[in-house]
């Protein structure tokens, strides 16, 4: 069991919600709190998932993006980029190389 205080300005906001949706204040406060957990575990799945994807090591360099964003509502509109930026071009241009020789 959890309690909560409001503010009187709250507290009537969450009893004419309560009212208009046919529903008691905690059944209210539940669902908002379901909702906001459920948004909440959406955006850190979200940024995890992006986090493992850059892990990866592949991006779009910068030259390549405004190219790509630069063509935006022309007659000849480029298609997204493919990443060139990847682990084995870092490699190179560090003038190492990896271990299958390439």
């Amino acid at each position: 069991m959890i309690s909560l205080t409001l503010t009187g300005e709250l507290e009537e906001r969450l009893k004419a919600a309560a009212d208009e949706a046919d529903a008691s204040a905690p059944e209210i406060v539940a669902r908002a709190v379901e909702h906001y957990l459920e948004l909440r575990e959406a955006r850190l799945n979200s940024a995890r998932a992006a986090a493992a994807e850059a892990d990866k090591g592949y991006f779009v360099s910068q030259a390549k993006m405004h190219a790509w964003m630069d063509s935006w509502g022309t007659a000849d509109e480029l298609p997204p980029p493919d990443a060139d930026i990847t682990p084995a071009s870092r490699m190179h241009e560090a003038g190492l190389s990896s271990i299958d020789g390439s």
